[in-house]
């Protein structure tokens, strides 16, 4: 993810979504700071011997305790039993939460780069077809005919092509994946993996009908606007091979890149409105995006610029391992690599380092 943040910054991307980790650390210690008084409370009315410290310092050794017996310790080891369960809980809450929203950090940075690389390769597109079009006099040599699009294979179409299924996959797990972390945030007990059953219901169970209203309505628009027959893209893109079969040159040699006129399933397949693929994509990107802003501001959650070394996972699974000195990880920016080092424990310091491989060029040999 850490390339990705710069690209963010530039385009002041999932700002907001950044700043879950200041809210759901807040959250975190609020819940801790419960449990932590009530075990000390206990305490002091006498119903635990220990203290909050040394329950904390049991760590996986629970004492034992029989249901059916009412003795002191007996009643003593099953709020022992309670409490560690209940910190337990929190920690786990807190681990998959920090995991979904790197995660999702992540997806949404490929996504942008999907979007951001197809852009280009439609500029390379156009100045190769200026060159036949200006130089070879291609119009010379061959004709087109009227109202159709001929095959035209080069390392630039096949690579923008190549980006359109992995768009509509990261999209639909982002969607899936968002709505997941909105229920954990919210207490939700009933969240689901899937977008479609929030919003329709899967015909019996409402998964919604937890969440605040304006979410409701915030997600049930983005449903109606965008999200519904998005995912209908998606869908055909895996069952029907033939979605990203309509793309090639008019008649006047302009590059074309066509989705289904109607994407439900069991629809028949055509390309009469010519809906612009690249248009779409960046339609429903804007919208994703838009979508998860407008939502975590009405949790008043405030945005927060992305900056080096900011994320949970920055040291990896296994913190523990890095000492004084040790290098942490290295991200490419522009021609130089930035390395993250450790000055002190978790004190990051930055060297660089230079990269003169600012460009990705792909050759062919035979």
């Amino acid at each position: 993810m850490y390339v990705n943040f710069i690209d963010f910054n530039k385009e002041k991307l999932f700002f907001r979504f950044h700043g879950l980790y200041g809210y759901l650390s807040k959250i975190y210690q609020e819940k801790y700071n419960k449990i932590k008084n009530r075990i000390n409370q206990d305490n002091e009315e006498g119903k635990l011997t220990r203290t909050y410290q040394d329950v904390l310092n049991l760590n996986n050794k629970f004492p034992s305790f029989n249901k059916n017996k009412t003795n002191p310790q007996n009643e003593e080891n099953k709020l022992i039993h309670y409490y560690k369960n209940q910190l337990k809980e929190l920690l786990d809450w807190d681990n998959n939460l920090n995991s979904y929203l790197n995660e999702f950090l992540f997806k949404s940075s490929q996504l942008y780069r999907n979007l951001h690389k197809m852009k280009k390769l439609d500029k390379i597109i156009k100045t190769q077809i200026k060159f036949l079009v200006n130089t070879v006099k291609i119009k010379k040599e061959i004709t087109i005919p009227q109202d159709n699009l001929i095959a035209f294979d080069t390392l630039a179409t096949s690579e923008f092509i190549s980006f359109i299924s992995p768009f509509l996959h990261l999209l639909y797990m982002l969607q899936d994946r968002f709505l997941q972390i909105l229920g954990k945030i919210l207490g939700n007990n009933e969240t689901t993996d899937n977008f479609r059953f929030y919003c329709e219901g899967y015909r019996k169970t409402n998964y919604l009908e937890e969440f605040p209203d304006l979410i409701q309505e915030l997600t049930h628009k983005y449903w109606d606007d965008h999200a519904d027959i998005f995912r209908e893209y998606r869908n055909i893109d895996e069952h029907r091979y033939n979605i990203l079969n309509c793309y090639g040159l008019d008649e006047n040699f302009v590059f074309h890149a066509y989705l289904p006129d109607n994407p439900r399933r069991d629809a028949p397949i055509s390309y009469t409105d010519k809906k612009d693929v690249l248009d779409i994509l960046q339609k429903e990107f804007t919208a994703f995006h838009d979508y998860v802003d407008e939502i975590l501001s009405s949790l008043n959650i405030s945005p927060k610029e992305f900056k080096i070394g900011t994320f949970a996972n920055q040291y990896g699974e296994n913190p523990e391992k890095y000492q004084k000195g040790d290098c942490v990880s290295m991200f490419q920016v522009n021609n130089k690599l930035s390395c993250l080092c450790l000055k002190e424990r978790n004190i990051p310091i930055f060297k660089e380092i230079k990269f003169p491989f600012n460009s990705l060029r792909y050759e062919l040999r035979s």
